[in-house]
């Protein structure tokens, strides 16, 4: 069975955590398609937030996962030096990879 995440909440939050750990469990058992950043998750990217990118990368690796930060949070940023397996996409790319997805599960700010 196929999942599309969207994490929305910043960094450090109660949700973003739960977010982070429900992904990785479900690595384990399922696949996800994409997980994709919009709103306030975008500042994943910043430096402050290298410890945190950092797991999102390793588990995207591990598990062949697509990461994805909206288009239109990330114009919004100072600093937009992304890696390079992270994709910019916009709302457009989100509703067809959720469309594909036997699942969407949805982490609000």
């Amino acid at each position: 069975m196929t999942h599309a995440i969207l994490v929305a909440s910043p960094p450090g939050s109660t949700t973003y955590v739960h977010a982070e750990a429900f992904c990785a469990a479900l690595a384990q058992r399922a696949e996800i398609r994409v997980i994709y950043f919009a709103g306030d998750a975008v500042e994943v990217t910043q430096p402050q937030h290298s410890d945190i990118l950092s797991r999102w990368l390793k588990l995207a690796h591990d598990h062949q996962i697509q990461l994805w930060v909206c288009s239109g949070s990330m114009s919004a940023l100072p600093n937009c030096d992304i890696p390079p397996e992270i994709e910019i996409a916009g709302h457009a790319s989100w509703v067809e990879a959720s469309l594909s997805a036997a699942k969407i599960v949805s982490f609000p700010a």
